[in-house]
């Protein structure tokens, strides 16, 4: 009987971590074009979303995703794949592993910390009991939004850390060096804006996930 729960536990997570890693390959198609070379795209958000409500299995997802556009498979942004990674801004896509990495590490913290000061209820529920449960519902996915509109804020600056080196190591390495300015400029002022309303509702989708459909990711 274990065994066999085990086999279904793995078999939810599989499917997980491919209906995510399906989900970003998707986002990653609407994107809009810059100057810089480094589009505005939604796969972004699907990171964020992956990596609150998977947590660690949302690095899975990422790894999973960047190594299907390694081999060849079209899922990174405009139907890209190899060329994409080992092009210049190719550092904010590999940086979504290291922001996947923090997001789902700040999230598990804060849920141990959640669950050692949670008292479920015992005995029959009165109306009292009712009211109480749903305002602790209530708390709980006020502090899943901020615990993940924090996390995601930290992850999006490792990846932009990531990808601003990345982007000034290869110009140099092909001998077109780029200054820090104009590689902020270029590849990470246009999306502050574009990112932070990202992590707005990549916070509010987990909020209303990881309380309400609480039983899927089981």
């Amino acid at each position: 009987m274990q065994k066999k729960q085990s086999t279904k536990s793995g078999a939810k997570r599989i499917a997980r971590i491919a209906l995510f890693t399906a989900l970003t390959a998707a986002c990653a198609q609407i994107s809009i074009p810059l100057p810089g070379g480094v589009p505005i795209t939604l796969q972004t958000l699907a990171v964020m979303l992956a990596a609150a409500i998977l947590r660690w299995d949302g690095v899975f997802v990422l790894a999973a995703y960047l190594f299907l556009g390694l081999v060849g498979v079209p899922v990174l942004s405009n139907f890209g794949s190899t060329a994409n990674l080992f092009s210049p801004t190719g550092g904010f896509l590999v940086g979504f592993l290291p922001m996947a990495a923090v997001i789902a590490a700040i999230s598990k913290f804060s849920d141990l910390h959640a669950a050692e000061k949670e008292q479920p209820l015992a005995g029959e529920e009165t109306e009292a009991d009712e009211k109480r449960e749903k305002e602790r519902k209530r708390r709980e996915q006020l502090r899943i939004f901020i615990v993940t509109c924090i996390a995601s804020f930290v992850g999006t600056v490792v990846c932009y850390a990531f990808g601003t080196a990345w982007f000034i190591g290869l110009n140099a390495f092909r001998g077109t060096e780029k200054t820090v300015a104009y590689a902020l400029s270029a590849c990470v002022v246009p999306f502050i804006v574009p990112d932070l309303l990202k992590i707005a509702l990549a916070s509010y989708l987990t909020s209303v996930v990881c309380t309400r459909l609480k039983n899927l990711l089981k």
